[in-house]
């Protein structure tokens, strides 16, 4: 089982194409969400460390952490986490509610970054779903605002002591003629079975 789990994660999630199908149904969703045209570009897909994730989000500006699980089976399931500056966690607020100056505190901006992550695990799933002939089912999404990203260490440092890598999709979103919003997507693989 662990290995079901283990080639899922580093040859679907890996994957370019695979990636790009899901963003694409991502930006497909938004647009069908607010009636405009955006851009969704994926960056970069590799691993990287522990290590590397807690040095890059550990100390510095304010984050918006976004996370999910996503249940392949009883025994495997996948984190996906979102990180991302409080001004892009804003802009994305804004546009999805076609609001301007958004206080990012407020429920409903929470609410509303609470449904972008659905759209972005719904897509996930979808993707796993039709490549592993199974129905994945995920939690309802979680939206933390730090200011000094001490939830960085809550959420990574138990997936430490499970895995010392994990996926990252470096990408880019975009609406209009506005700034690029930057999102960083990290996926964890986790199973409880030792086989």
């Amino acid at each position: 089982m662990k290995n079901f789990i283990n080639d899922i994660v580093s040859k679907v999630l890996l994957s370019s194409n695979t990636v790009l199908v899901i963003y694409e149904h991502v930006k497909n969703n938004i647009e069908i969400m607010i009636d405009k045209k955006i851009d969704v570009i994926v960056k970069r897909i590799t691993k990287i460390s522990i290590y590397e994730l807690v040095k890059r989000y550990g100390i510095g500006k304010a984050v918006v952490s976004l996370y999910t699980t996503l249940y392949l089976n009883k025994h495997s399931k996948i984190r996906l986490l979102v990180f991302m500056g409080l001004s892009s966690g804003k802009r994305i607020a804004e546009i999805l509610l076609g609001k301007a100056n958004l206080e990012l505190t407020e429920d409903y901006a929470i609410d509303t970054l609470r449904e972008f992550m659905n759209v972005i695990a719904g897509s996930y799933a979808l993707r796993l779903s039709n490549m592993i002939k199974r129905n994945i089912m995920y939690d309802i999404p979680e939206v933390i605002i730090e200011i000094d990203r001490a939830i960085i260490s809550e959420l990574v440092i138990p997936l430490a002591i499970k895995t010392n890598e994990v996926i990252f999709h470096d990408v880019t979103m975009k609406c209009d003629d506005d700034d690029d919003i930057s999102m960083s997507m990290f996926i964890v693989s986790e199973s409880d079975v030792t086989n």
